[in-house]
Formats: structure tokens, C-alpha cells, sequence
């Protein structure tokens, strides 16, 4: 799989317009351990991305699917919104052997229906497209075309750095963050 992408160079597009769109997943990101001011601890966090073939952008003169992602804190406790999202994503509620320990990996090239919503970003009027929901795709509703290769990065990988340096810059700066990866540093 190759996981070659390019950075964009900060350009801006045009908001996802709210509404539902079918969409596939072709990226499960670990992002490590995130500090949260809020909380004041270290949280594991792991980015899910999706693809809309419906809606595209143009890039470099070529038409590319638009893409849209969420962080999530690592856990499938019951009140996690992972876990929310994944049960109305599966269309049922998790067994007692993915409790225990769910591949993320197998949602790679899943289709789903994405509901995107419009929000305001804190002590700005600047506002960006979010992922509300994530539901199974209804029957009537044909599986779009996955267009993107695969990108699936873990620190349980022996090649952290040569992979990372194949991310977005934007999510490369995210996991420099982590503390997983100040500990690969040192």
C-alpha cells in the first residue's frame, strides 16, 4: 500500500456543505497519547478519515475526492463517542471479543454515511465542516468507489519516522505532540 500523499500547502476550499454523504474510510491514524489541558492528563487518540467521492476538488488540475476526518479518544467505554459512532457505523452493538480488543484496521475501505455539520471554531467566527454522525449505509445507497490509497500509520509499526514523514504536515504536527513520540525521541 502506498501511503505517498502530498501537502497542499495550507490552501484553502470551500466548506463541505452540511448535510449526509456516503463516504469510505481510507485512513486509521494513531495520533499517541495527547495531552488534555482540560483534564490535565495524557489521553490515547486515534483519527479516522474518510473520503466523499461525491464531492470533489480540484488540486494541481485534477479532480480529487474531498476528505474529512475526526479524532476520537482511544477507548470503547460506553459513553465514548468512538464507540457511539462505531456502533451506529456497524448498525449493532460491539460482542464481548471486540470489547476486549477492536482492530481498527478493519475499517479501512468500510463504506458509511457521514452527516457533516458546520461549526465555529472557539473565540473565532472562522467556521469548519465537522463530522456529526456516522451511521451504516442504508441498502438503497450504492458503496462509492474508495479513490485514495490506504493510510494507516501506529506507533506499533517498526518504521515510525519513515512513516510519519508520508502524513499531512498538519497531522504530522499533531503527533510530534504526542508523548508517544517525545519518548521515541529520547
Amino acid at each position: 500500500m502506498s501511503l505517498t500523499i502530498k501537502e497542499l500547502n495550507g490552501k484553502k476550499f470551500e466548506l463541505i456543505p452540511e448535510g449526509s454523504y456516503p463516504a469510505v474510510c481510507y485512513g486509521i491514524i494513531d495520533e499517541g497519547k495527547q495531552y488534555n489541558e482540560k483534564y490535565n492528563k495524557w489521553t490515547s487518540k486515534i483519527r479516522i478519515m474518510w473520503e466523499i467521492s461525491e464531492l470533489t476538488v480540484n488540486v494541481d488540475g485534477k479532480e480529487i475526492p474531498r476528505v474529512i476526518s475526526k479524532s476520537y479518544t482511544a477507548s470503547l467505554n460506553e459513553k465514548s463517542n468512538l464507540r457511539r459512532d462505531l456502533i451506529s457505523w456497524q448498525g449493532r452493538q460491539f460482542n464481548i471479543d471486540e470489547l476486549l480488543g477492536y482492530n481498527m484496521e478493519c475499517l479501512l475501505g468500510k463504506p458509511c454515511l457521514l452527516q457533516i455539520i458546520h461549526n465555529k471554531k472557539p473565540q473565532s467566527s472562522e467556521k469548519f465542516a465537522a463530522v456529526a454522525g456516522v451511521m451504516k449505509l442504508p441498502k438503497e445507497i450504492n458503496v462509492p468507489i474508495k479513490i485514495n490509497d490506504n493510510i494507516l500509520f501506529s506507533f506499533e509499526k517498526s518504521n515510525v519516522f519513515e512513516e510519519l514523514e508520508k502524513l499531512p504536515q498538519w497531522i504530522q504536527e499533531i503527533i510530534k505532540k504526542s508523548k508517544d513520540y517525545i519518548e521515541l525521541l529520547n
